[in-house]
């Protein structure tokens, strides 16, 4: 068994972790900051297309652990500890409790597709987050054509765009070759990511493109 931390291996979105049996995928895991509420960010967009599209999931915030099949929740949430002040208060069953739900969601049956509709709905689904993955990349590349920006540039410039997708949307289209990092000296050090073009066509056929989709896709 296998946890693959690596952003490219995922068809929606990029969940933190895909736990693989050889070549089977078993579930993914969706991690986010320590302490952050999980209620206020399963109304995201985000948890709302993994819900769809991935059948064995769990939501993290690495003290509380919720799993999901199919998109509904199962069983109670699991929490290793609170946060309290600057501390972290142990909950007495938190282990214990944590190793059921893990052992639960690696033996889950994998969900099949039973019929049309299904097949219909996981499409649409999958459909939309390829409309969204679209769209945030040319957002960002069009964000860059204007000048090379700082990733706290680029966060200003793109509010929509989470920063943990935005970091792993930069770190695709870096290793695609479709931006450069450039990291510069000094204390502390910053990355830079520009387009690496100068042909102005190409700008400009980047520029309208990027219009198409926010008109097409209703980004930006």
């Amino acid at each position: 068994m296998e946890a693959v931390n690596e952003p490219r291996q995922v068809e929606c979105g990029a969940p933190d972790f895909t736990i693989l049996k050889k070549d089977l995928r078993l579930g993914n895991i969706e991690c986010k900051d320590i302490g952050k509420p999980l209620d206020g960010e399963l109304k995201a967009d985000q948890l709302k297309r993994y819900r769809k599209a991935l059948p064995n999931l769990i939501f993290t915030d690495y003290l509380e652990f919720r799993w999901f099949v199919r998109g509904e929740e199962r069983g109670d949430p699991v929490r290793l500890a609170s946060v309290v002040g600057k501390k972290l208060r142990p909950e007495p069953d938190g282990p214990e409790a944590l190793a059921r739900l893990l052992n639960a969601f690696l033996t889950e049956e994998i969900p099949t597709i039973t019929g049309p509709k299904e097949l219909a709905e996981r499409m649409a689904s999958l459909a939309q987050m390829i409309r969204a993955a679209i769209s945030q990349a040319l957002a960002v590349l069009l964000e860059l054509t204007t000048h090379p920006h700082r990733f706290s540039e680029l966060q200003k410039a793109l509010p929509e765009i989470p920063s943990r997708s935005l970091a792993r949307l930069l770190a695709r289209l870096e290793d695609d070759g479709a931006i450069v990092r450039k990291v510069t000296s000094g204390r502390p050090a910053r990355s830079v990511y520009s387009v690496p073009m100068e042909d102005e066509c190409l700008r400009e056929a980047l520029r309208r493109l990027s219009r198409w989709a926010s008109r097409k896709f209703g980004s930006r």
